[in-house]
């Protein structure tokens, strides 16, 4: 990499000066995004052609070339690496450079000056040194640096393919971070739990190192009775990016809160001390199956009340060792 010089011109970020041009002489000059994510000045991944493409055609005996960062909402050079070239009026590539923009804010002064040579087709820095087929750094000393790419602000592009199967009685999670050239420093998996429907929010669950691509989920079993949401983004330190896809698959339920309107238990050991699980099936067909877990030997009641407040019959009552307990309710 070669770094770019600074410029005390301030009429575009890119100049370049013609030599040795000639009565007649035409060239297209063209900076076109090459990079397969780039960014506008926000720091905002740029999903479609805005910022890709800029040209300019000069004739003699002009011989001055000018490229710009940002001009209105669509047109100029963002934060990317971009391939600059020169063509002659049928379109043959008579010369090219990689100019590289993804470090440094937006400047009002040019950040790189350089010389085309028509005589021989050479690309060159004002101080010397041919430049042909290389990639050049923007100038990023300190009050023009931006940030360091691969731990600040650019937005990452979204994961995808994101899909989960049953593995060993979890679910288990895989995703694509895709090929496209992006930053990000981990990939954060969220979940949210339902009964029926749709989740109403999902909550962070794991932050995994940048080039994770799996995570297995071992807080739930697969089964049934309720369904689990997972989808993922990448992170950039603080910026995230869009959300992958969303994907779901079946569980059985885990400890439910004691406010079950059709169920309701009391021990003699602290409450928070037990945990009634949801009955499966669920809603209630003529048998279900009720799950509860002792972290102590205890004396229990365990009854079963109707959506009024009537018990319906009492299923459990009396001493049970520590530990998961199942009852059968036959209706």
């Amino acid at each position: 990499m070669l770094q770019a010089q600074e410029s005390i011109l301030y009429d575009g970020e890119l100049r370049i000066h013609i030599l040795n041009s000639y009565s007649g002489l035409q060239l297209n000059f063209e900076a076109t995004i090459v990079s397969s994510s780039h960014w506008d000045f926000g720091h905002n991944l740029v999903s479609n052609s805005d910022y890709t493409y800029q040209q300019s055609i000069v004739t003699y005996p002009n011989t001055n070339v000018y490229f710009n960062w940002e001009i209105g909402n669509t047109y100029g050079m963002g934060k990317g690496l971009y391939q600059i070239t020169v063509r002659n009026t049928v379109g043959n590539v008579l010369a090219y450079f990689y100019y590289n923009t993804r470090t440094t804010k937006h400047c009002s002064s040019a950040d790189l000056e350089i010389n085309y040579n028509v005589s021989n087709s050479v690309f060159s820095l004002i101080s010397g040194g041919t430049i042909n087929n290389q990639t050049l750094d923007i100038w990023n000393y300190v009050d023009c640096m931006c940030c360091d790419p691969e731990i600040n602000l650019f937005e990452p592009q979204a994961p995808t393919n994101l899909f989960v199967y049953s593995s060993c009685g979890h679910p288990q999670l895989y995703w694509n971070n895709n090929a496209q050239e992006d930053y990000w420093t981990n990939v954060d998996v969220y979940r949210g739990e339902v009964y029926s429907g749709y989740p109403s929010s999902f909550s962070l669950i794991a932050s995994l190192p940048q080039n994770t691509t799996s995570y297995y989920d071992t807080r739930y079993t697969t089964g049934s009775g309720a369904v689990a949401y997972y989808k993922v983004c990448k992170r950039n330190v603080e910026r995230n990016s869009a959300f992958s896809n969303v994907v779901n698959i079946s569980i059985i339920p885990q400890k439910i809160v004691e406010e079950n309107p059709s169920l309701s238990m009391e021990t003699e050991s602290e409450k928070s001390k037990t945990a009634l699980f949801q009955n499966y099936p669920n809603p209630f067909n003529p048998t279900t199956e009720i799950t509860f877990e002792l972290t102590e030997n205890s004396i229990i009641h365990l009854e079963v009340f109707d959506i009024l407040g009537r018990k319906v019959e009492t299923l459990a009552e009396g001493y049970f060792n520590k530990g998961i307990h199942r009852i059968n309710f036959n209706r």
